[in-house]
């Protein structure tokens, strides 16, 4: 279990005041220290306090815009979702909504798409330099930058501070531990796996995992 307690992980979630209390059969653990975690574990606990509602996604960003992560914007855009797709390079983003432009007309050619839901698709997809900015206000983001674990730390904690309490982070990675992810926010109950197949646009398939906190 690639995802197992090692001492990293379990090691930043301890530091501080930990609480951890059982809902449903799922541990939510808040972290203490300082006043960002203080306040997001108040947030937590409002939450709590609502009644239980479903959840809707409708705005979602993704970080990365290589062949993952745009495969990943063109399905998510082609499903109705609004998409932020963002890379700090807008050469890679330019190059990315040409590849995804290039998918939806090949799917066109083969009748799986009409180019009325070809142009509504893209129409859903807008991109961005600035990922603290663009992750603002969505509902979910999926990070899709490249399997290095330093590069995906500094990005949740990024990530961490820009989205609202409520917001789920995924990563797409397929190697690092989601544990050790979600120990560099302030709030690891809602940071999540969603390991896509390559190519996204086809393979209808993902993987979900949970960390310890999740």
């Amino acid at each position: 279990d690639r995802d197992r307690c090692d001492l990293g992980g379990c090691g930043r979630l301890l530091v501080g005041t930990l609480a951890a209390a059982w809902r449903g059969g799922v541990v939510y653990v808040a972290l203490g220290g300082d006043e960002h975690a203080a306040r997001r574990a108040g947030y937590r606990a409002q939450r709590a306090r609502r009644s239980d509602r479903g959840m809707s996604i409708h705005r979602i960003a993704v970080v990365g815009g290589g062949t993952m992560g745009n495969g990943i914007a063109h399905v998510a855009a082609q499903h109705g979702r609004e998409v932020r797709l963002l890379d700090v390079s807008a050469e890679v983003l330019e190059g990315a909504m040409a590849t995804i432009a290039k998918n939806l007309a090949r799917q066109v050619e083969r009748e799986i798409l009409d180019e009325s839901a070809r142009d509504a698709t893209l129409g859903r997809i807008e991109t961005s330099t600035d990922v603290a900015a663009g992750a603002e206000g969505v509902d979910l983001v999926i990070e899709a930058v490249p399997e290095k674990a330093q590069l995906k730390y500094d990005l949740f904690e990024t990530l961490d501070r820009a989205v609202s309490p409520d917001t789920i982070l995924a990563s797409n990675t397929s190697s690092i531990s989601i544990t050790e992810l979600a120990a560099h926010t302030s709030c690891p109950d809602r940071v999540i796996g969603m390991h896509f197949m390559n190519p996204v646009p086809v393979m209808k398939l993902i993987e979900i995992i949970r960390g310890l906190a999740t």
